[in-house]
């Protein structure tokens, strides 16, 4: 996995973007840079901060399929990823994702005008299992299923914390082991920020409404009731309307 080829749709057609380590980009359709950083065989890391100077989409073409949870998290701008599949999900600052696609389809889509800066992560679902030591939240656990043949994507709310965490990726204060280390960091903490925002969305059972006080009185009496004649316990109609 060396190199990663994106096929790039624009107003003057198609071509072949081979992404290695880093590109710099600035033509007609784009200016910016994406920078793929491969840490060890479970992690991959994408950092992107391009302008769209017309209409473009990007699909990946080559990965591997199947086996890795992917992420996107907004630090400004916006995108879109379409799955292919009719699901489709806006990538902005306010909102970041979980996903997995076994097919390896989505296509990454910009309109002329909007700048992207973002950070993309895939990590091996073996790694992730292994980093939850078996406890997976139960809205992740869908993203793990090792015979998925569907695309699953878990939206989740972006905040100041997350777009810290991913703007440090793009600093350059360290170099070699150590900003390997710093980054391998940093995406575990993305993922598990995402996780703690995906589980407070999940719909809670409705809570119970708290008795009034002339219902907590009738409770009351129906238990009086009860234990004044244990031998002849009044009926069920009779302690409701008694």
């Amino acid at each position: 996995m060396s190199n990663v080829e994106w096929l790039l749709r624009g107003k003057t057609g198609e071509h072949v973007l081979r992404l290695g380590d880093r590109i710099d980009m600035d033509n007609a359709k784009w200016r910016g840079t994406i920078e793929r950083i491969l840490i060890g065989p479970g992690l991959r890391l994408f950092l992107t901060d391009t302008e769209a100077r017309q209409d473009v989409k990007m699909e990946p073409r080559g990965e591997r399929a199947g086996q890795w949870v992917s992420s996107q998290v907004t630090i400004a701008g916006r995108a879109e990823i379409d799955f292919l599949d009719g699901q489709r999900i806006q990538l902005t600052a306010d909102q970041a994702v979980l996903f997995r696609a076994p097919t390896g389809r989505a296509a990454y889509s910009a309109e002329a005008g909007t700048k992207f800066h973002s950070v993309g992560f895939s990590l091996d679902i073996e790694r992730i299992e292994r980093l939850f030591d078996g406890e997976v939240p139960e809205i992740l656990q869908a993203l793990l299923e090792p015979d998925a043949d569907t695309c699953r994507v878990v939206p989740v709310r972006g905040d100041r914390t997350m777009r810290t965490v991913a703007r440090s990726l793009f600093g350059n204060e360290l170099n070699g082991p150590l900003r390997t280390l710093m980054m391998e960091g940093a995406a575990i903490q993305l993922l598990a920020l995402q996780a703690a925002a995906a589980a407070q969305q999940q719909p809670r059972p409705r809570e119970q409404r708290e008795l009034s006080v002339r219902e907590r009185d009738a409770v009351h009496e129906a238990h009086r009731r009860l234990l004044a004649d244990m031998g002849q316990p009044p009926t069920l109609g009779e302690l409701a309307f008694g």
